[in-house]
């Protein structure tokens, strides 16, 4: 009976934290789609913008940014049509994949050459395969559909460069707080070919943030402030405004206050989660060792969500009926 019970309140929380992440990752996408976010993302990774100011390269970002929770084809349709904006991609015989973030940077200057970008927002750095190649797929994708609309097979010249940058949120240890880039570049096999100046057609860039802030570069700082700090709102929009001048308009408000309801609420869930697992091992199990280990790896859980030592000893205490001696010698 207690049995069926845990299963069914695991199954239901299981299937509700893959929803609230869902949810989770359309604010991330929304507030990534952003011009003044955008704006930091390529002045610290595109290098057509390194020397730019911020104020600047807002100026090149066009105004249409699509995320995936819009149907493009319902709104901007001769945008669509006209410069391969949508962020759904079905190609016949290669299947159907959607882009999180698409936009592209304009030309003001005269020998400044058009670049498509994608804003990948990830949280699962190693989903069964390596980020790379997805990350090189993207790109080809943004290639292939920008035939008949960017250029014609009767002038390759046109091609544009694209970027596919991902924001990846939950990294191991060794990949945190780094920025990586992957790109064509010429190697001279025998002698030297210079008639090739514009071959830096596609880049892909890893954006890894760390469960510590790393300070010492501001997007990294940034995008860790939004994402994974466990400030309020309210203090999140301070640092915004007052260290990186980006003032949360009411739209970007109501983002961050959403996903800081379902960080709130996937939170408990977790906690309540670990605590069931734990549970139904020890019954499975039936043995005292087997009972430490399982509730010290349920109070690990609790510590990977910042729950201070009075909280756990607490909620320990009352789920699993020990004192608070015990507790504190399998912390």
């Amino acid at each position: 009976m207690i049995r069926d019970k845990i299963e069914k309140t695991y199954l239901s929380r299981s299937v509700e934290a893959s929803e609230n992440v869902e949810r989770c990752d359309e604010h991330a996408k929304r507030i990534l789609s952003d011009r003044n976010i955008l704006a930091w993302i390529l002045k610290y990774t595109a290098n057509e913008f390194k020397e730019k100011d911020i104020d600047e390269i807002k100026q090149y970002i066009d105004n249409f940014i699509h995320h995936s929770s819009i149907d493009v084809l319902s709104k901007e349709p001769d945008f669509s049509a006209i410069s391969g904006m949508n962020t759904e991609s079905n190609i016949p015989n290669e299947g159907k994949i959607y882009f999180d973030v698409r936009f592209f940077t304009q030309e003001n200057e005269p020998d400044y050459r058009k670049i498509l970008f994608d804003i990948e927002a990830q949280n699962d750095f190693k989903p069964g395969y390596d980020l790379l190649p997805r990350g090189v797929f993207y790109c080809a994708r943004m290639i292939s559909m920008e035939l008949d609309t960017e250029f014609e097979t009767k002038n390759y010249n046109n091609l544009k460069k694209v970027y596919s940058i991902w924001v990846c949120m939950d990294v191991p240890q060794y990949a945190e707080n780094t920025i990586t880039e992957y790109t064509l570049a010429p190697r001279d096999i025998h002698g030297g070919l210079k008639i090739h100046q514009n071959y830096d057609y596609m880049s892909i860039i890893f954006i890894c943030l760390g469960k510590i802030q790393d300070k010492s570069n501001k997007l990294l700082s940034l995008l860790h402030t939004i994402f994974l700090s466990n400030l309020s709102v309210n203090m999140k929009e301070y640092i915004l405004e007052h260290e990186y001048n980006i003032k949360m308009h009411k739209e970007m408000r109501k983002e961050f206050d959403n996903m800081a309801g379902l960080g709130s609420l996937m939170l408990k869930m977790g906690i309540e989660q670990g605590i069931e697992q734990g549970i139904e091992q020890g019954i499975e199990q039936g043995r005292t060792e087997e009972r430490s280990k399982n509730i010290h790896n349920t109070i690990l859980t609790m510590k990977d969500y910042h729950m201070s030592q009075d909280e756990i000893v607490k909620i320990i205490v009352g789920v699993y009926d020990m004192s608070e001696s015990d507790v504190v010698a399998l912390m």
